[in-house]
């Protein structure tokens, strides 16, 4: 039913710190994994294991500028968007007809 790219993007979106950072790019259309910290209050090292997830699923980009990367969207805001809707309607579908 799913191919491999999209049981990747679905397991990613299945991560709430992985939502939340996707909204934050929605919002802002690029930030520095500072400012993800800030927004998150999780660790630097942490961030970066989400943005692997992140860029590994096609979801972001990252661009290195001088010492720091600034991370966006690889995909239309809109597509991130129905993604998450989803997802979110998978969940909820899960607690109507549990297994």
């Amino acid at each position: 039913m799913f191919g491999e790219t999209q049981r990747e993007i679905l397991g990613v979106l299945s991560q709430e710190q992985e939502r939340r950072i996707l909204l934050y790019l929605v919002e802002r259309s690029s930030c520095t994994q500072k400012e993800l910290v800030k927004y998150t209050g999780v660790s630097a090292s942490t961030i970066n294991s989400h943005m692997k997830r992140l860029i590994d699923a096609r979801l972001v980009n990252a661009k290195r500028e001088a010492q720091f990367v600034r991370y966006e969207l690889a995909v239309e805001k809109e597509r991130v968007l129905k993604l998450l809707i989803i997802q979110e309607f998978g969940k909820g579908l899960q607690k109507l007809y549990p297994k």
